[in-house]
């Protein structure tokens, strides 16, 4: 299910034995935001992919990464109203090699090269372009608490959500989007759909990503609240692995740091092994569930068709 911040806070001190004490707290908060760099590390990329613009400068080569950046999937420029996909290049020897070549001016740019803080782009850009790079961002750290004051207003079918009852929605309170929303019931306990917020309109207003689907409520708890950007089955993970972490260094009980250790790779206590073959649970059978895109550069051809394989073929025409 859905944890948000304060659900793996809640659940790291309710396992612990109940400690809330503030030195325990603080380890708590560093462990999961480590833990969670960890988990979507290991996770397919796509999960961590989001694109952002760019703009190249006339007769500059090199340019910074975004912030948070972990590895570039692709690069593109666009030129006019085409977008030309630029091609990696992985040997610096050929990049030397390609750039002691001269090219004609105002060439569109084909290739790219990765440095530690850049990437370069060949041939040099003549002009301003609009590029697009699409790279795996680190986890951004988990830090705000969930906002639950007042009452809110939803409405089938609207964006809008409409606060009341002392809700005061802003970034001073902690609300920003990409926040996550959910009815309460009255202990408090999401009791509906969790919506991602798209955007704060004022204090009293917020409107969501997509629209509310549930029945027309007026007067109702609610939750606003941090997400890890995880497969909801992933989120608990966080804290299993805070607990191994707190058990193995703040209390120094190696058989329990063990113990939940086992649970964050595996979702079992008792389960050592880190066999996949063998595993359904926890980080290894997460990974398991959601490999479903091939990260390979390889290009496979030549392949010999098995026994079971058919070859289709179809002719294109202008009629």
């Amino acid at each position: 299910m859905r944890q948000t911040y304060s659900d793996l806070i809640s659940t790291c001190q309710n396992f612990a034995g109940k400690d809330t004490s503030t030195a325990s707290q603080t380890f708590f908060k560093q462990r999961i935001n480590a833990r969670y760099e960890q988990v979507l590390a290991k996770l397919p990329s796509h999960f961590s992919e989001i694109p952002r613009t760019f703009s190249t400068v006339e007769d500059q080569q090199y340019y910074h990464y975004p912030p948070q950046i972990r590895g570039v999937k692709s690069l593109t420029i666009t030129i006019g109203s085409k977008g030309y996909e630029l091609l990696p290049i992985f040997s610096q020897r050929e990049w030397n090699r390609m750039n002691s070549i001269d090219i004609q001016a105002g060439a569109i740019p084909t290739h790219f090269f990765k440095r530690q803080r850049d990437f370069g782009i060949y041939p040099i850009p003549q002009a301003v372009y609009t590029g697009t790079i699409v790279y795996n961002i680190r986890a951004g750290g988990l830090t705000r608490t969930d906002y639950t004051t007042g009452t809110v207003t939803a409405t089938e079918n609207s964006i809008i959500i409409v606060g009341a009852g002392g809700a005061s929605w802003s970034t001073a309170t902690g609300i920003v989007p990409d926040m996550w929303f959910s009815l309460a019931d009255t202990n408090g306990e999401s009791r509906g759909s969790w919506m991602r917020v798209g955007s704060v309109t004022d204090t009293t207003h917020i409107n969501l990503e997509s629209v509310f689907e549930e029945t027309t409520i007026a007067g109702s708890k609610y939750i606003i609240g941090e997400c890890p950007e995880l497969p909801e089955e992933g989120h608990e993970l966080l804290a299993y692995g805070a607990l191994a972490d707190y058990y193995a260094g703040f209390r120094q009980a190696l058989d329990k740091a063990q113990q939940w250790n086992n649970m964050f790779f595996t979702g079992d206590f008792a389960k050592e092994t880190r066999d996949p073959e063998l595993i359904e649970g926890g980080l290894i059978g997460l990974i398991k569930s959601y490999t479903d895109r091939d990260d390979s550069q390889l290009v496979r051809r030549n392949i010999t068709p098995g026994p079971n394989d058919k070859i289709f073929a179809t002719v294109i025409s202008d009629s």
